[in-house]
């Protein structure tokens, strides 16, 4: 007979979510992007010096076939305005502590995967069949693993203070790919908690994207106080202003409007700044 499930509400916990890849092997074969990484998670704990962090983050890896190894811990503490108040964990230590439990600030870097052969093995153990396995089960057990080690990894935090069924806030910055996919599980597992898209490091601008903002910096240099959405749509080889219409949400778009004082009023885009359009 199984017990019914304990519910708790997690609406006191946020993740903000960076969807890019942190796992070891992307670390250790991408300096540059390890940099980028390790440079986002020390701004977004400077931004909070005073209070107390927990990272948790893959363990330091050695050189392997040729690729340097690394240490996120190490090559971290140089970057913060004060690291006595940053605790750090790696994966595998992220199950069953409790010596974290005051601490509302969580980076979560990358995530614990066993790999296909082993997600195969648990779910062939529990299926108690060898042959012609089920990927589709296979796959569930992966998602299920992911799961479990992110809620296992936040709550080490003061997640784990659940009074009258409320866990206990806390802010998670979890960087790691495949967010659309995986987010509804994490909402799952943690009900009522509160998962924001978080693009740090903007994308670079799409092909159309990159046309309508290169378009609209030469109709500024005309015209530098306003110009007519018609004639940017037509100048970008639109018929409406259809044309446009996805592109005011796109971040690439409001990060360029707002480091050029420019908005949108009405069928015009007036420019505030005097500040120069590169």
């Amino acid at each position: 007979m199984f017990l019914p499930a304990v519910a708790a509400d997690y609406s006191h916990v946020t993740f903000n979510w960076w969807s890019k890849g942190a796992n070891k092997t992307t670390l250790r074969g991408n300096a540059k992007d390890r940099a980028k990484i390790v440079g986002v998670i020390a701004a977004t704990i400077n931004s909070k010096p005073d209070e107390e962090w927990l990272v948790i983050h893959p363990m330091k890896q050695p050189g392997y076939e040729g690729q340097p190894g690394f240490c996120i811990e190490s090559e971290l503490i140089p970057m913060l305005t004060n690291p006595a108040p940053v605790n750090f964990l790696h994966w595998g230590l992220h199950l069953g502590r409790n010596d974290f439990r005051t601490i509302k600030n969580v980076v979560i870097v990358g995530s614990l995967h066993y790999g296909q052969t082993a997600n195969e093995a648990l779910y062939a153990a529990a299926v108690g069949k060898l042959t012609n396995l089920d990927q589709r089960g296979v796959k569930l057990v992966g998602d299920g693993e992911f799961v479990h080690h992110v809620y296992q990894a936040a709550c080490r935090s003061n997640v784990r203070n659940i009074k009258d069924g409320v866990a206990g806030a806390a802010t998670i910055y979890l960087i790691t790919a495949d967010r659309a996919h995986r987010a509804p599980l994490i909402a799952k597992a943690m009900p009522g908690c509160i998962i924001i898209d978080w693009e740090p490091v903007p994308k670079p601008p799409l092909p159309k994207e990159r046309l309508m903002l290169e378009t609209m910096a030469r109709l500024f240099e005309a015209s530098p106080i306003s110009i007519n959405l018609k004639e940017l749509y037509l100048a970008c080889g639109g018929k409406d202003s259809e044309y446009l219409k996805r592109m005011w949400t796109r971040p690439a778009v409001i990060a360029f409007m707002k480091e050029n004082g420019i908005k949108k009023v009405g069928h015009r885009l007036v420019r505030y700044s005097a500040a120069k359009i590169p």
